[in-house]
């Protein structure tokens, strides 16, 4: 099985010899043969970097969505983070008060 960057590699040097072979016909009809195959081939070159291309776009969708999803579980974090940090405040506060009372009983 061939991989993409082998059929992307077959498919240029066949545009590449496409159009060696326009430039090298002598009659009009061998010359459209050889336009022909050089617009297929591009043609072909075109589908795969647009599949290519969608694929890489829904691979990055996929990811940014992940992320998004990150960063809100990061901002709950944060959120109880804090809850956690002023609730041990208060009670820091009535430690305070209550060593200030405790001398006076």
């Amino acid at each position: 099985m061939t991989t993409n960057e082998t059929a992307y590699d077959r498919l240029r040097s066949g545009k590449v010899a496409a159009n060696l072979g326009f430039s090298d016909a002598v009659t009009a009809q061998a010359g459209q043969r050889f336009l022909d195959a050089y617009h297929r081939f591009d043609d072909e070159l075109d589908e795969m970097v647009a599949k290519k291309l969608a694929k890489s776009s829904a691979a990055y969708a996929t990811l940014t969505a992940g992320m998004k999803g990150m960063k809100k579980d990061l901002e709950d974090i944060v959120d109880d983070i804090e809850a956690m940090v002023d609730t041990a405040n208060a009670a820091l506060k009535i430690a305070k008060i209550f060593l200030q009372i405790v001398p006076m009983l």
